[in-house]
């Protein structure tokens, strides 16, 4: 009669914890039990109101504590961190492109996430310093585990945001950074925002640009950007819905310390890359602040214009059509583009600064 070899103490142990695992069966409630919750803390949790939130806490405010009360919170400090947290993480989640539901999220809704969903939002996010990152993502990936339902699969790596923005999320978006606390936020956003959606400027680019790059003496604002390793050298005029903002982030760079005049860069070329500046930014718009996405939605406001395809080439900077075929899909149903043209065009390599 056969017989099967005995398990090793290390193998009986991952046996056990899989077996235990695989017995799991978690129970989602959306009931708040503060059972075994400190007063101080459960008092917290009840009067906490995040600043600016608005009418999105008032949807999202049971749903923050019910996760808070998932990770576990054994003091009024760790209490205020996690239902941050929580709150920032449903903000994205429910404005994301991951989410496949309408109306208000439900804990079901999120019982279903994979928990490495946290590692894409703490990547997309722009409230954390980088340093701060790493513990967010372990605080919402612990809530995600702890009222997990399903088994694990692995999350795809998502593609580059090219989604435009609508013109509701522009003006919230414009809005956001006219009301920064500082005059260091507000001549941030101002600059990003209109060197974006104005000139259609990525992040790259913004950095590398100089006073002696605009010229204000014209009807309206126009940028020469030179040559670079991801874009060709281009004059392009500002969009004339962004003109107030770029006016206002030049005068705040007059009061600047550092102006050094028409020689000098725009952004300190040691201060971190503009991705990470806008992460300073303070957002509670629930819409995430993207640069390439306003350059997307500047570049389809180019496209619906009925520019000849040469022009858009040359005014987005671009070497190959690709970046333009990529965005027809969110074209007005009107508009059309001459595809056998753009097969056509020749490639150009951009040349080095």
């Amino acid at each position: 009669m056969p017989t099967s070899k005995p398990l090793s103490a290390s193998a009986a142990v991952r046996a056990a914890k899989a077996a235990q695992i695989a017995a799991a069966n978690p129970v989602i409630s959306d009931e708040l039990d503060f059972s075994g919750v400190p007063d101080e803390v459960r008092d917290t949790m009840l009067t906490y109101h995040p600043k600016g939130a608005g009418k999105l806490w008032d949807e999202l405010r049971h749903l923050t504590i019910v996760l808070t009360l998932a990770y576990g919170v054994p003091s009024v400090n760790v209490a205020h961190q996690i239902l941050r947290v929580s709150f920032d993480f449903l903000k994205w989640y429910k404005f994301s492109a991951y989410r496949h539901y309408e109306g208000p999220i439900t804990l079901v809704e999120l019982g279903d996430l994979q928990p490495n969903i946290a590692d894409t939002w703490a990547a997309s996010t722009n409230i954390y310093s980088p340093a701060g990152k790493p513990t967010a993502r372990a605080r919402i990936r612990r809530i995600l585990k702890n009222i997990h339902t399903q088994p694990p699969v692995i999350l795809p790596r998502p593609p580059r945001n090219t989604l435009p923005y609508t013109p509701n999320q522009i003006e919230k978006l414009r809005q956001m950074v006219s009301v920064q606390p500082s005059e260091f936020h507000q001549r941030t956003g101002a600059l990003t925002f209109s060197l974006a959606y104005g000139f259609g400027l990525d992040g790259y680019e913004q950095k590398h640009l100089k006073y002696s790059d605009f010229d204000f003496t014209g009807p309206i604002p126009t940028v020469t950007v030179p040559n670079s390793k991801v874009r060709l050298a281009r004059t392009i005029p500002i969009r004339a819905d962004a003109i107030d903002l770029l006016e206002k982030g030049f005068d705040l760079l007059a009061k600047n310390p550092w102006h050094k005049g028409d020689d000098g860069y725009i952004f300190r070329q040691f201060d971190d890359s503009i991705p990470s500046a806008i992460r300073r930014l303070v957002n509670l718009t629930g819409i995430d602040y993207n640069i390439y996405r306003l350059r997307c939605t500047w570049l389809l406001a180019l496209m619906a214009s009925g520019l000849r395809f040469e022009h858009l080439m040359y005014l987005s900077g671009v070497s190959t059509p690709a970046a333009l075929v990529e965005l027809t899909p969110f074209l007005p149903g009107d508009i059309e583009l001459d595809l056998n043209f753009i097969s056509n065009v020749p490639l150009v390599r951009p040349v080095a600064r």
